[in-house]
């Protein structure tokens, strides 16, 4: 019987062993957790009619791979979709709230740009394909000009990765926009609704209970298959097969056919860097941002402005730590907090103040002065909570892709080692079931089958 080894145990390495369990029942799966939690940046804290999140609290409708997983747990009656609300964004533009323009009457109109700035934005060029790996800025301020690629793309790319888009790959972090320029159309187009290449594509979908369901869910499903606790310390070449060491207060080596290594940061360097220096070299170059998610919840009356859209973002010219602001009781009004009151989520750190981002204390005077600056709200939150995630956001820095080839290319010299994860297609929930659905997929079609019933799936991976 052949055995996989997951290591870790958040959505990619849960999903992606359900997957496997589902398509091959005769495979023995352990899913090695290092902590006593499950779901790595997915945690959903529930607490007297709130509703906070760890980390995402939605996903992005773009590719069906999360879909799929959720009907096969049973989830599609839970899902919530955002409402037309969220379609109404806010860039924070010198101290002020401005609606994104989404439209060509609302891009004549905006005050986010200069006269000069509107015009160069309105006539994007259609340019040719730029062979080197362009930041973030520089693909914007081509297509855009200066002002549109600081005051408009900017916040979107750090809402996103908590990153700087002087440093950021674009085609890494914005390959829809890249692709459509290389296919010949404006990416004004795609900024502000027109066309085809929509930045906004796919609907935003949560579940009633929060994203925790999903982890639950999955933790149900796959049983004794996850083990808490069970740091993986070493990865080594067997006699045609790879051994596992596991430490923590029961050490043990585990003979694996595959391993599926979800890990990123300094602890996928170490483990999968020791196996190839050009892994090793190449992972070190993806460094992460950390970032803390502050809740805060106040009760209706003491709101100075109503929360009408999906939050706002902030340009990192203007200043400051603070990311953005999303207002989750306006995108998912019923379960998030209890009745009368709001709740809204402040990101603070990313490469702006990555210190600060540990500081739980500090992120909550961040937040706090955040909103009574911009939204007027002095009063004191009902609720709080801070989540920090010290690892953060992987940073898909210039040159990204290369690194991506390179890391991949010495993966296929280890065959039965897989590496899934944010650390490089993507950090969103539906890019981590998508890869970790095509790994299953490789895994199935390379192990053998060894009993009649790997005709038995649940899930088709084909």
């Amino acid at each position: 019987m052949s055995t996989v080894v997951v290591i870790g145990a958040g959505i990619s390495g849960l999903s992606c062993a359900l997957n496997l369990a589902d398509a091959r029942p005769d495979l023995t799966i352990r899913v090695l957790e290092a902590s006593d939690r499950l779901g790595g940046t997915i945690l959903t804290e529930r607490s007297d009619g709130w509703v906070c999140e760890a980390g995402p609290g939605d996903f992005v409708d773009r590719d069906p791979s999360t879909r799929r997983l959720i009907e096969r747990l049973n989830l599609s009656d839970e899902l919530i979709t955002a409402g037309n609300a969220i379609r109404r964004r806010y860039i924070r533009h010198q101290g002020t709230l401005h609606s994104f323009p989404d439209s060509p009457t609302a891009v004549q109109k905006t005050k986010l740009l200069s006269e000069k700035g509107r015009l160069r934005f309105q006539f994007s060029p259609v340019l040719p394909a730029v062979r080197e790996d362009q930041t973030v800025s520089e693909f914007a301020a081509a297509h855009l000009g200066d002002e549109a690629a600081s005051v408009l793309l900017d916040p979107i790319v750090a809402g996103i990765y908590a990153g700087n888009p002087n440093e950021l790959s674009a085609r890494s972090v914005l390959p829809r926009l890249v692709n459509l320029a290389e296919s010949g159309r404006r990416v004004c187009d795609a900024l502000i609704g027109q066309g085809q290449g929509k930045l906004g594509q796919g609907s935003m979908i949560s579940i009633s209970g929060g994203m925790g369901r999903l982890i639950e869910a999955l933790e149900t499903e796959l049983r004794d298959r996850v083990e808490r606790n069970r740091p993986v310390v070493s990865i080594t070449r067997g006699i045609g097969n790879w051994r596992v060491g596991v430490g923590g207060d029961n050490p043990e080596v585990i003979e694996a056919d595959a391993v599926v290594s979800t890990l990123h940061g300094p602890a996928a360097t170490h483990l999968l860097g020791s196996l190839n220096p050009e892994i090793e070299e190449n992972l070190k170059e993806i460094p992460s941002a950390p970032v803390a998610v502050v809740h805060l919840g106040f009760n209706k009356k003491d709101l100075q402005r109503a929360l009408d859209g999906f939050g706002y973002l902030i340009p990192s010219s203007e200043g400051g730590p603070v990311l953005g602001v999303k207002w989750t009781t306006s995108i998912f009004p019923k379960g998030r907090a209890p009745e009368g009151h709001v709740l809204m989520q402040v990101y603070v750190g990313g490469t702006r103040d990555p210190e600060l981002a540990t500081d739980e204390a500090g992120s909550i005077l961040a937040a706090r002065k955040e909103i009574a600056e911009t939204l007027h709200i002095e009063t004191k939150p009902v609720h709080v909570r801070v989540f920090t995630h010290r690892v953060g956001i992987p940073q898909y820095l210039r040159g990204h892709i290369k690194r991506v080839t390179a890391i991949e290319s010495a993966l296929s010299s280890l065959p039965g080692i897989y590496l899934a994860g944010t650390s490089l297609h993507g950090v969103g929930i539906n890019a981590c079931t998508t890869q970790s659905e095509e790994i299953a997929k490789k895994i199935v079609s390379t192990l053998p089958a060894k009993v009649a019933s790997t005709n038995q799936a649940h899930l088709s991976l084909a």
